[in-house]
């Protein structure tokens, strides 16, 4: 996760992996649950509303089909051909990705595992 620092004119987290958040909170804990994801737009119902008519996603099911398999992705996404790395990562070579990767910034950012 990239959390910005206080003092920043944006203070929350910019990137957070839905997966690594069961059952996806903090969206849960206002009530929400994952409907659907469509490459990177995460869709979200009020869980008052769905009622069970609306089944909850997995995330990392939802992530894997209609993001990272997605044969159309690379082409659609050009600007995060940079990042394609990432998706075969640990999360700790991710993290050591990101610091070498934002090493000039060091010091006005929070990475975190």
């Amino acid at each position: 996760m990239l959390r910005w620092p206080s003092q920043s004119w944006i203070e929350m987290p910019f990137g957070a992996d839905m997966s690594e958040h069961p059952p996806m909170s903090p969206y849960c804990s206002f009530g929400f649950i994952l409907e659907s994801l469509q490459y990177n737009n995460a869709f979200f119902v009020r869980s008052d509303i769905a009622q069970g008519i609306i089944p909850q996603c997995a995330a990392d099911d939802a992530y894997r089909v209609n993001y990272k398999d997605k044969s159309d992705r690379s082409q659609l996404f050009p600007w995060n051909e940079e990042l394609e790395p990432m998706l075969t990562m640990t999360p700790t070579e991710a993290l050591k990705y990101f610091e070498r990767r934002l090493s000039t910034r060091r010091g006005t950012f929070e990475l975190s595992v």
